[in-house]
């Protein structure tokens, strides 16, 4: 017994070593110098984003990419937005390493994460580049088209036009583009989903220089509602969707040219549409 909880103890002081050397580099912030920015916890963040006026928070944790986002971009922004006496945009922060319960009640996946909110409501998540030049156009315009951006994880490394969606962005960029997108369905242990991540990536740029449609991705190990409602059981699964609906399930093989060859076959570009309008005329 006494070697069990000397073994168990041992674990434990490995465990917190390991989470302190982690997080030995994060700063801490003293939020109290940016006046145009709200300390959110569980206790308020309802009451905050149900304000008439929209508001932004930024989720973060003790990591350094947090650091960044916080330190060199949300920060700087709002205390700009601060000395404009026009401003009703709200700025809130909220450390989700001390309030867990927000992780699961808002659906927030990973740190730092930045959502914009109005009367309530998510409007749209920031996953663009982060940099200051690209959030202040987000705050500009929450809902503009998400462009693709370099993925996480494995998808890191290919070269793609491939979106990154999740349960926040997934409807928004459907509407977005409504003439066809090919959304691939994966988890990060799936090793066939990583062998696919290529050509599905080389394929996403072959659609945008062909404009036969976009490709998207999901990740169901973050966005298990999305793979939920759709009830996605195996992986990778392709679905096709058409004006924000499931028309089609892709069943070619997983190669570049069965892809694109898909997508060809279904899509209705522009210039196709303008030729049968003529026609019609």
């Amino acid at each position: 017994m006494k070697f069990k909880n000397n073994v168990s103890l041992i674990f434990l002081v490995i465990v917190t070593l390991a989470y302190g050397i982690s997080n030995i580099n994060c700063r801490e912030f003293d939020f109290s110098e940016h006046p145009n920015v709200q300390v959110l916890s569980s206790k308020n963040i309802n009451s905050f984003i149900s304000s008439t006026k929209p508001s932004v928070i930024v989720y973060y944790g003790k990591n350094k990419e947090s650091d960044k986002v916080l330190q060199n971009i949300f920060l700087k922004v709002a205390d700009q937005y601060y000395e404009d006496e026009n401003n009703e945009l709200l700025f809130g922060v909220l450390d989700l390493d001390t309030d867990i319960k927000v992780k699961n009640s808002h659906s927030i996946d990973s740190t730092p994460t930045i959502v914009y909110y109005k009367k309530g409501a998510e409007i749209a998540e920031f996953i663009g580049k982060k940099t200051r030049s690209t959030f202040e156009k987000f705050l500009e315009n929450p809902l503009s088209p998400i462009k693709p951006s370099t993925g996480p994880g494995s998808w890191s490394n290919i070269e793609s036009q491939v979106a990154h969606l999740n349960v926040r962005n997934f409807s928004s960029y459907l509407t977005n583009h409504p003439d066809g997108v090919l959304v691939m369905f994966f988890t990060t242990g799936c090793g066939h989903c990583t062998r696919m991540k290529p050509a599905f990536g080389e394929a996403s740029q072959i659609a945008i220089e062909k404009n036969i449609g976009s490709l998207g991705a999901v990740d169901c190990g973050l966005s298990n509602k999305v793979c939920e409602k759709f009830k996605i059981e195996g992986f990778p699964t392709i679905l096709y969707f058409k004006d924000s609906k499931n028309v089609d399930k892709y069943g070619g093989d997983r190669s570049v040219d069965s892809l694109v060859e898909f997508l060809e076959k279904n899509s209705t570009p522009s210039n196709k549409k303008s030729k049968k309008v003529k026609n019609e005329l």
